[in-house]
């Protein structure tokens, strides 16, 4: 399992995810089609799609689903070659994983 993880998604001087190009681009080498989850952002943001993640995801080559838009997220975990998870409000990102029934099928990758 190769995992990439980060405390910020951007820095003073550099655009979201900016920073980290050359980790991402490496760690995201051959992967077609990933999985986003943002439980972790709450209100308007998350509301909004999250549309300027994929766009940037999209720059390496991969087609990012957003795990809200699946019609069976655990399908949606299992199919997914990569999976990103977005920062924010960590109680909110493990309530919806337990409930959704996903923590077992992400740690099983």
């Amino acid at each position: 399992m190769n995992l990439l993880l980060m405390s910020s998604s951007r820095s003073a001087t550099t655009d979201f995810l900016e920073a980290n190009t050359d980790e991402l681009a490496d760690i995201l080498r051959g992967v077609k089609r990933a999985l986003f989850i943002p439980y972790a952002v709450i209100g308007e943001v998350r509301e909004s799609g999250m549309g300027f993640v994929h766009e940037r995801v999209k720059q390496f080559g991969v087609d990012l689903e957003n795990i809200d838009a699946a019609v069976d997220a655990v399908e949606a975990v299992n199919r997914a070659d990569a999976i990103l998870v977005s920062g924010g409000n960590t109680f909110c990102l493990l309530k919806e994983l337990y409930d959704g029934n996903l923590v077992e099928p992400i740690r099983n990758r």
